[in-house]
């Protein structure tokens, strides 16, 4: 994917305060279409959805599995998770981007 391609991704143009894909203040809604294999080793991949607002997202997963997790880290930031089948779910605040960089910067092991 292209730069330009990937700024663009989010269906509203260039990624703006408004649409930022950690916190959009505006509801963010992208279909995936299935797609065919080009061989017999590959099934491809199954239609879905991701959707975004604030701090709730949803999207869909090619397998059913089950959790429901109370998190509080870096990559999703403090909140809740969760799988019910094929559809994953999480309600969090995300950490400030200034957090995270200094706690890799401080905290990573180093040799």
């Amino acid at each position: 994917m292209t730069e330009a391609a990937a700024c663009y991704s989010n269906g509203y143009g260039p990624t703006r305060w408004w649409n930022n894909p950690t916190f959009p203040l505006v509801p963010v809604l992208n279909v995936r279409k299935s797609i065919k294999p080009a061989g017999n080793w590959d099934s491809g991949t199954c239609r879905g959805f991701t959707l975004s607002w604030l701090g709730l997202a949803i999207w869909t997963l090619e397998n059913p599995s089950f959790e429901l997790a109370i998190v509080a880290d870096f990559h999703w930031g403090i909140g809740v998770t969760g799988i019910i089948p094929y559809l994953r779910w999480k309600v969090t605040i995300p950490p400030p981007a200034a957090l995270q960089t200094w706690a890799y910067k401080n905290l990573n092991r180093r040799p």
